[in-house]
Order: C-alpha cells, then sequence, then structure tokens
C-alpha cells in the first residue's frame, strides 16, 4: 500500500518559567524529539523576560479580537505568542512548580486564551480543538507538586477543548501523566543537564515523540474525513497575507 506524504505539522514549545533555566531546557529537549520524526516544525517560546498581564476579564477579545491585535485591552507580549498558539497543531507548555503549581506568568499566558475561547463571537472560536498538548514540570523536589503543576496544564487543556497525551510507553518514565523533573539536591538552573540520559530528559524526548505522533495522527485524519476548521477558512479567506507570513516564519 502507497504511503501518502503528510503535511508538516506545527509544534509549538512554550517554557512558562520567569527564568531561563530547567524548564526551557527540557522543553527544548521534548521539542528536539519531536522534530526527529520528520515533516515536524517546531518553535520555542520562553516566557523569561516577556510582559506577560494577567486577563482583566473585559471580555472585549470575545467579540474584536483579529490578527492585528488578539487583545484590544492590554498591551504586552502575549501578540506573537497568540499568533504561534493558534496556527500551531500541537503545544507543548512547561512551567516550574511554585507552591505546589504552574508558575504565575504561566497561568498568566493560559487565562489569556479568550480570543480562542468556545463561549467567544468572533470567527477564531473553538481555535484550540483538534491541538494536542502535553505538559512539563520541574521542581525542587521529587514530591513538592510535580504531577499537580502537570495536572494544571492539563486542566486548562480540556477546557479549550485540546487533546491531552503523555509521555507514551517508553521507558524509564519520571512521570506517568507528563514530563517532570527534579532538580534537588542541586538546584542549579541547568541542574537536569547534569543528566542527560536520566529519567526527566527521556521522558521530556518520550513527551515530544508523543506529541508530535499524535499530531500527525490527528492532523491526516482530520485530513481524510475533509475537515478544515472554520476559522482557518476565515483566515485563507480574509486575512491570506496574514495567512503566508506566519506560515513562511514557522518554516524559518
Amino acid at each position: 500500500m502507497e504511503r501518502t506524504k503528510m503535511d508538516t505539522v506545527k509544534i509549538l514549545g512554550i517554557a512558562g518559567s520567569p527564568r531561563h533555566g530547567n524548564t526551557e531546557i527540557a522543553v527544548q529537549e521534548a521539542l528536539a524529539a519531536a522534530k526527529t520524526l520528520g515533516d515536524v516544525a517546531t518553535k520555542f517560546v520562553s516566557l523569561a523576560g516577556k510582559k506577560i498581564d494577567s486577563c482583566i476579564g473585559c471580555y472585549r477579545c470575545y467579540a474584536d479580537a483579529s490578527p492585528q491585535k488578539w487583545c484590544v485591552s492590554l498591551d504586552d507580549d502575549m501578540q506573537e505568542i497568540f499568533d504561534y498558539m493558534l496556527l500551531a497543531d500541537g503545544i507543548i507548555l512547561g512551567s516550574p512548580v511554585y507552591y505546589g503549581q504552574v508558575a504565575g506568568k504561566c497561568k498568566d499566558l493560559m487565562d489569556r486564551l479568550g480570543p480562542f475561547d468556545h463561549f467567544a463571537c468572533s470567527p477564531y472560536r473553538g481555535a484550540m480543538s483538534h491541538k494536542v498538548l502535553g505538559g512539563i514540570a520541574c521542581s525542587h523536589t521529587t514530591h513538592g507538586g510535580l504531577e499537580h503543576t502537570i495536572n494544571n496544564i492539563h486542566l486548562w487543556g480540556l477546557v479549550c477543548d485540546m487533546i491531552i497525551v503523555g509521555p507514551g510507553t517508553g521507558l524509564p518514565t519520571s512521570c506517568l501523566f507528563g514530563a517532570a523533573s527534579s532538580q534537588w539536591p542541586g538546584n542549579r538552573d541547568d541542574e537536569i543537564k547534569s543528566r542527560p540520559n536520566g529519567e526527566a530528559l527521556i521522558t521530556c524526548r518520550n513527551l515530544g515523540l508523543t506529541v508530535a505522533e499524535t499530531t500527525k495522527i490527528i492532523r491526516a485524519g482530520l485530513k481524510a474525513y475533509d475537515h478544515e476548521e472554520s476559522w482557518r477558512n476565515w483566515l485563507k479567506k480574509y486575512e491570506p497575507n496574514w495567512m503566508r507570513r506566519q506560515e513562511k516564519n514557522w518554516m524559518e
């Protein structure tokens, strides 16, 4: 049976830490593994040094969001991240564990998905559906909230109607629900790199592979079903120049 060539899928990795360190390394490791499957384009975004404001609940994005200004009430660094999230087929979101849950900056990003919410009135409503999500958590201690933080990420994905995956069946694994890393006792910003073949990085790689594999399956299924999301058709028809620029950005 002749194999049909698959379209390139887009995987976005986001490190939701306010500092440069282990979370960035873990997410980039997952992206690198995803890329080994072939026909995978990746982008990496670190929230370190970026201004990510908290949602103020004005709901203006429900009606007024557009590629020119996704959030019409706040002026920060979310615009480019919105662009990447919209066109991504799969997302790997990582966060350090802060008091047993995702870091504040990561939570602010998660709370800003109003433009793509199912309850929005814009053409971009429900734009997160069919996207695949994998979660990564980094903590000082093995039992310091790693699984709860990954659960925070998974619950966010479920609210957005995303497809949640874990690291698959590859062994060894540091967490059955996602990728998790404990830096104790070193606690350095690059502590995770000191164990390149340890469970943490292996699990990150397995998660990246699972996100990419599942994304390929979902996109192939949608194509076979002859289904194209309404928001994507809208952009092709009414924002063709924006679409071309964004597609080019993904291929760079």
